[in-house]
């Protein structure tokens, strides 16, 4: 019995240090994970830091702000409207997805909105 004894332990011993092995290399990849993501927060909020210090020095948002604004202003005045009206059915007809996703994308990064770029970013992706 003995030599079937040791015989069992070294497999049990071989079975123990191939799952210690395998908990190993999951908790080496869960760290590795969790770095990543911790990464990828600091640097996103770094670089809202720097678009918001940067909004201080630039005039883009302000310009993109009158230029959003002015198409609403003029909805609203009667010798107006049939050219926003007209304007933005061209804008619905022609424009390529992937100009509408520059658009978006620049507009959000001048207001230091990055999060609200994504699904436009994903957009020029799949070509739309």
């Amino acid at each position: 019995m003995t030599g079937l004894g040791n015989i069992l332990g070294a497999g049990v011993g071989i079975f123990q240090d191939w799952l210690q092995g395998k908990r190993l290399r999951q908790q080496a990849r869960l760290e590795a994970d969790i770095e990543i993501e911790r990464r990828r927060a600091t640097a996103d909020i770094e670089w809202d830091n720097i678009q918001a210090s940067n909004s201080a020095v630039t005039w883009a948002d302000e310009l993109l702000t009158v230029a959003l604004l002015l198409p609403i202003a003029a909805a609203f005045i009667p010798g107006l409207q049939s050219y926003v009206s007209e304007g933005f059915q061209i804008l619905e007809e022609t424009v390529p997805g992937w100009f509408l996703a520059a658009w978006m994308v620049s507009v959000s990064a001048a207001f230091g909105y990055r999060k609200l770029a994504k699904p436009f970013i994903d957009r020029i992706g799949q070509g739309r």
